[in-house]
Order: C-alpha cells, then sequence, then structure tokens
C-alpha cells in the first residue's frame, strides 16, 4: 500500500499525529504532508512486502511523533489494530470497543478492568432523518455466490461467520461463564406505539427469470445443531441439559402493569400460495424425527417425541392419528361421522352434540368412511 492509500486510509481522523515508519532498508525519501485535522503526516514512499506493508504506521491521540495513547496500528504483518494497547487502556471505564483485522493469528487481548470489554463497537444514536422509505439498515453485508465450476459436496458459503471459542489450556472453573457466539436483543424505550419488533428477522428468496427452473434440495429458514467431539478421537463430555431450540415467552420484568393479550412461546404459520400451478405435496407444521438416532443397544425408553411437565397444563388440538399418520383417527365434531369421517379401524369419533348411546363412535371395520357404530 502506498504512502497515498495510506493517507487516504486515515483521512477523516480526529486531531493527533500520524507517523508512517519506513522499515529498515525500505525505499523512498521521507516525505511530509498536510495534516488530518490538526494531525500531521509523515512519513516515506515504502516498497510491499508479501504478506503485508514494509512499515507501521501509528495513529495517536495526543501530539507529537508517536505520543499519547495509540489508537490506530497498521504492523508490518498487515495487522490493523484500532483501540488503545493493554497499557494503555483507562481504569476501569463502562466499556471500551477495540478491534483487531489480522491476516496472521490473533494477539490475545485479556483485561479485568473494565466492565464490558467489546471487540468491535458500532453506536448510532443520531436522529432518524433520511429520505428511506422502506427501511434503514444499521449494518449491511452482501455477498455474491457465482462458483466458477462445479463445487465439491458440502461447499460452504456464508455471508458472515461468527465464532467463539475458549483456550484449550485453560483447566479453570469456567461453570460461570456464559458463553454466546451471537447476542441479539431489541430495546423499545420510546413511549408510543409501536408495530411490530422483531430482534432476528430470516428471509430466504429464491427469484429466477421468467420461464427458468430452480431445483433445490433443502431449504432452511434456521438451522441448529450442536455436536460433542471431533468424529474421530475419543474424549468424555459431561452435559447436565442440552437443548436445540430454547424459547422463552414475553412476561412482565418487576413491578409493571398493562396486559399481554396473547402470547405465543412458538407461532407456525402455514406457507403462502400463490396465483399461480404451484402445489405442496405434504406440510408439517412440526415434524418430529426418530429420537434414538444413534443410541447404543437399541431405543431409549427415556425418548420422548414430546414431553409435557406439567400434567395438568391443558392441549388444544384437532384431529389425532395415533401411531403414524396411517394409524386411526381421534376426532371430535357434530353429528354422525359415519360416511363423512374417514380412518382405519379403531378409529374415535367424540359427538359433540350426542346424546345417550351417540357421543362416541368407535370405527369397527373398513379404511374409508363407513363404519363408524355408536357406543
Amino acid at each position: 500500500m502506498s504512502g497515498t492509500s495510506r493517507r487516504g486510509l486515515l483521512k477523516g481522523a480526529l486531531a493527533g499525529s500520524v507517523s508512517l515508519i519506513r522499515a529498515p532498508g525500505s525505499l523512498g525519501p521521507a516525505l511530509t504532508g498536510g495534516g488530518c485535522g490538526a494531525a500531521a503526516l509523515s512519513g516515506a514512499a515504502v516498497s510491499g512486502a508479501p504478506g503485508g506493508p514494509a512499515a507501521s504506521v501509528q495513529y495517536n491521540a495526543g501530539s507529537g511523533n508517536f505520543g499519547g495513547s495509540v489508537n490506530f496500528e497498521l504492523t508490518p504483518a498487515g495487522v490493523v489494530k484500532i483501540g488503545p494497547p493493554e497499557a494503555g487502556i483507562p481504569p476501569a471505564p463502562a466499556s471500551v470497543p477495540r478491534i483487531q483485522l489480522a491476516t496472521s493469528a490473533p494477539a490475545k487481548i485479556e483485561t479485568n478492568t473494565v466492565g464490558t470489554m467489546a471487540t468491535m463497537a458500532f453506536v448510532d444514536n443520531s436522529t432518524t432523518a433520511s429520505n428511506a422509505t422502506n427501511a434503514e439498515d444499521g449494518f449491511v453485508i452482501s455477498r455474491n455466490y457465482m462458483p466458477s465450476g462445479t463445487v465439491a459436496s458440502y461447499f460452504g458459503f456464508s455471508g458472515m461467520t461468527i465464532g467463539i471459542s475458549n483456550d484449550p489450556s485453560n483447566t479453570q472453573d469456567q461453570s460461570g461463564a456464559y458463553l454466546t457466539g451471537l447476542n441479539v436483543y431489541t430495546e423499545l424505550l420510546s413511549p408510543t406505539t409501536i408495530g411490530n419488533a422483531a430482534s432476528i428477522e430470516v428471509f430466504n428468496l429464491s427469484v429466477v427469470n421468467p420461464g427458468q427452473t430452480q431445483t433445490i434440495g433443502s431449504i432452511i429458514g434456521v438451522y441448529t445443531e450442536t455436536l460433542l467431539g471431533d468424529g474421530a478421537n475419543v474424549a468424555t463430555y459431561n452435559v447436565t441439559r442440552a437443548v436445540g431450540l430454547n424459547i422463552g415467552t414475553t412476561g412482565f420484568y418487576g413491578p409493571q402493569s398493562g396486559i399481554i393479550a396473547t402470547s405465543w412461546g412458538l407461532n407456525i404459520e402455514g406457507p403462502r400460495l400463490g396465483g399461480g400451478t404451484g402445489s405442496i405435496t405434504s406440510r408439517n407444521g412440526i415434524r418430529i424425527a426418530s429420537q434414538n438416532q444413534g443410541n447404543p443397544g437399541g431405543r431409549n425408553p427415556n425418548s420422548w417425541a414430546i414431553h409435557e411437565d406439567d400434567p395438568l397444563d391443558r392441549n388444544a388440538l384437532g384431529s389425532i392419528n395415533l401411531g403414524g399418520n396411517a394409524g386411526p383417527l381421534i376426532s371430535a365434531g357434530h353429528g354422525d361421522p359415519d360416511g363423512v369421517v374417514t380412518s382405519v379401524a379403531g378409529g374415535l369419533y367424540l359427538r359433540l352434540d350426542g346424546g345417550a348411546n351417540s357421543t362416541l363412535y368407535v370405527k369397527e371395520s373398513g379404511t374409508g368412511n363407513l363404519g363408524w357404530v355408536a357406543k
């Protein structure tokens, strides 16, 4: 990166000093240019080195050549560091935003002097006053997937990957830690009427040109899975509770007032059907696969597809097929089910407008809608 592009990178910096330190043996005369605010840019035209520039660039909040605490540094190894170094962290502010973008192994950053440590903080508290008519986003990541040839099986392509890990050499007790790969919250503070609010909204869109055809193996809105082990080596993992998806419904926190008209822990809407000839062959609001996958020694007697802790909780259900989708039907309705309700033998029908000897019906024969006998 040339001296000119470095200056462009630092354009708009706050008052301070910017220094370009020429690496030993680099080429070019020392140059001095205009300032960034009250800052001064001094340095040299240098040649780049494989894997990173041949010079170190720093931006300092204080005055003078490398005076004050370092707020910006581009190292010869090609690492961009923003934020004060460990020695320059003030004694216990509310939070310290820091970022390190590295082409090599990241350095270990650790401190116990602050309440909240952020690797990167993006804060925009300005009043919304734009010309946007549909949406306004604080941060947008967009990638275009265009392979040059056939890709290998299970080739992954992500718009963003967020990962956290703990130190494999750390054997200290970490039972008080709560590790999250992604923490998202929506904070509503204005005393007004708000239409809808969602912390995470996921959309999958598929659009091709008229007359074209697109074939998709699986399209998934949200996929979650937890795996213990690397698939090859043997180790021991003791987990008290493993949860694939934990949902807490909306409630009141503290001595609040008001009314929650309806609270759903999980709301599953039906699919949309357009005005064309497209159809859905099979639709399941919830599909639960076998809960005995990989269980050594046969089926687990404590395996439940659905487990309800409170026996007094009520369930509002429609019709039920016992033993699978081809099993006998248990349903309720008005009128005689014979000739109307279809089930295999063994089905039960509860007549809501029935009377003596006409409230319970049993399907005693056939697989169609005939064969119901009142009991």
